[in-house]
């Protein structure tokens, strides 16, 4: 499941075979206490060792900064290796060759179409160095020679220039639409600056172009979406801020191409930009990924400050403890580039280090969209805030934060918390609205068992029972408990990658943090607790909610009613942590 190209069954078995311990040894001085080892964190500068290795789960983390992972993990991080190259090194060390070189054909098209994209970008890079037009441009915006090296910039000419130097050859046109640069009809792209963008093995997969004349429209084009090119998922630069000397211990991510190379060129190679579109949940699951810090630092206009915004709510669902998302705000009408230009890279660091916090962003948000005066405004504010907190999965978080904004704008809690099932008036309980509540609490404790002690999955019921319960999470109890049939069972770090990239490979991550160690035997009654919560609240809210139906068809018994307030007084007590 981590890799469409290479069998699941190849990874577990790179996995099995891999030595955590030893792996990480070589690159950090560990020292076994107790069952674990521990060591200072290569990932964040600390006097007091706080990473631990577990040989048992297979899996680290480090109590500082938040950084865990398995062994594919470790070496995508502290060596900036993609997913491919990591599995490679592991396989190589266990004695393995990837099935993709050994057993499986190289796919021919995503070959032709990777050649196609790098003549492309070599055609682009000559044509630059003949185009005095591009030259002025860049010298006009300040572009060293140095950063358009570096990032591979281009001119694509006008008319048919790309489709006559790549050939005329009816395959290789086909060849060029698919990859959309240009096709039977001309060159999609014509008097323009150009981007290649480069995937994390620094592959060309697409471009962006910056249109030179002004009545040229639009003035920014992308290719459109390929084999190769997907928008939604990729970032401009992220490939060069990997490489650039020194390890990632942020990201800054802009709009546009031009701030990548101005803020580079000032210093900061560790920027990266969306593709002309709003941040999308890919982009930002890959950018911490990368690094546990990301900046957003968009325009200082409108359309910045919505993105702004939108990269807030975006970012809420990621928040948790080890990541750091801050927001630097700019003055009006200014960019990265022109600020960068106008004020200095000092004055950037400045702003850089009084970047607001997501929290901070946040409550700034709320202040600027909502005076808090009147009423009304407060019940909008209340409304807003409870959204927006409710986007936020790890539970700790989004208490503290609901807190946060409780005392700042001084509301009462429950106006912000999820709120509780309703109380079923003495008339008809059709006039009662629908009982509905976060009951994912209880499959929260569950996951968090199941990812520290895989073993556990084995007190589970049927996958048959537990597809007839309507509770939210329990889809990702069962994806585990059918893995561990596939699978024959795993560590904490096969389990993990095992579901890497996917959406119960997202909240695994989460709660894949050390808790409190049980030995087993009370790990196996809570487990059993658990199970037997979840299947008392599911049967309640069955029955409750088949009382609701009949109370609309017709009026309740008295103890009917009875019993609708007895299902639903169970239902308060159970726990309200939404999973």
């Amino acid at each position: 499941m981590a890799s469409e190209r290479i069998p699941q069954a190849f990874i577990d078995e790179v996995l099995a075979r891999v030595d955590l311990v030893a792996l990480i040894g070589t690159r950090v001085e560990l020292k076994k206490t107790g069952r674990d080892f521990t060591g200072r964190c290569p990932f964040h500068e600390e006097r007091t060792p706080s990473f631990t290795v577990s040989p048992a789960k297979q899996f680290y983390h480090c109590f500082g900064c938040g950084a865990h992972g398995s062994a594919l993990g470790f070496l995508m991080a502290y060596d900036r290796q993609s997913f491919p190259d990591a599995l490679q090194a592991l396989a190589h060390e266990v004695g393995l060759e990837l099935p993709d070189r050994a057993q499986t054909k190289p796919d021919p098209e995503r070959i032709h179409a990777l050649a196609l994209a790098e003549e492309a970008a070599a055609f682009f890079s000559a044509a630059l160095r003949q185009s005095t037009r591009a030259q002025a441009y860049l010298d006009q915006r300040g572009v060293s020679r140095e950063i358009g090296d570096r990032f591979r910039l281009g001119y694509a000419p006008g008319g048919r220039a790309l489709v006559q130097a790549l050939g005329s050859d009816p395959e290789r046109l086909a060849g060029l639409a698919r990859i959309g640069l240009s096709a039977n009809r001309g060159d999609r792209f014509r008097n323009r600056l150009m981007f290649p963008i480069r995937n994390a093995r620094g592959e060309v997969i697409g471009f962006g172009g910056r249109a030179l004349q002004s009545d040229d429209q639009p003035k920014y084009l992308n290719s459109p979406e390929s084999l190769l090119f997907h928008k939604g998922s990729e970032l401009y630069g992220l490939h060069e801020a990997r490489t650039s000397a020194g390890r990632l211990e942020r990201l800054i991510v802009v709009e546009g191409y031009i701030d990548v190379l101005a803020l580079s060129q000032s210093g900061f190679s560790e920027s990266v930009a969306t593709l002309g579109t709003s941040l999308t949940a890919e982009q930002v699951h890959k950018l911490i990924g990368v690094t546990p810090e990301v900046v957003f630092c968009f325009d200082g206009d409108a359309a910045g400050r919505r993105a702004s915004f939108r990269a807030l709510e975006i970012a809420l669902p990621f928040a948790r403890a080890g990541l750091n998302f801050r927001f630097l705000g700019l003055p009006d009408g200014e960019d990265p580039d022109s600020f960068v230009r106008r004020a200095g890279s000092e004055a950037f660091r400045e702003r850089l280090e009084r970047s607001r916090s997501l929290s901070e962003a946040l409550f700034f948000a709320l202040e600027k969209r909502f005076d808090a005066k009147s009423i009304e405004s407060r019940v909008a504010l209340a409304r807003e805030a409870q959204r927006l907190a409710g986007c936020v999965t790890d539970p700790l978080y989004r208490e503290l934060l609901t807190q946060g904004i409780t005392e700042r704008f001084h509301l009462p809690a429950r106006s912000i918390t999820s709120p509780r099932a309703p109380r079923v008036p003495s008339g008809n309980p059709a006039r009662a609205p629908r009982v509905a509540r976060g009951r994912g609490g209880l499959v929260r404790q569950l996951l968090t068992h199941l990812i520290h002690q895989p073993s556990l999955i084995r007190l589970l019921p049927p996958a048959a029972e537990l597809q007839t319960f309507p509770m939210p999470g329990l889809d990702h109890v069962g994806n585990i408990q059918a893995a561990w049939i596939e699978r024959g069972g795993f560590s904490t770090g096969r389990l993990l990658e095992y579901f890497r990239g996917t959406a119960t490979g997202a909240i695994l991550e989460q709660l894949a943090v050390p808790a409190t160690p049980l030995d087993e035997k009370a790990s196996q009654e809570e487990v059993l607790a658990l199970v037997e919560q979840i299947r008392t609240q599911n049967t309640t809210q069955i029955r409750l909610e088949e009382l609701l139906t009949q109370s609309r068809e017709r009026d309740l018994t008295v103890e009917e009613k009875k019993e609708f307030q007895s299902l639903e007084l169970i239902l308060k007590r159970s726990p309200k942590t939404p999973g």
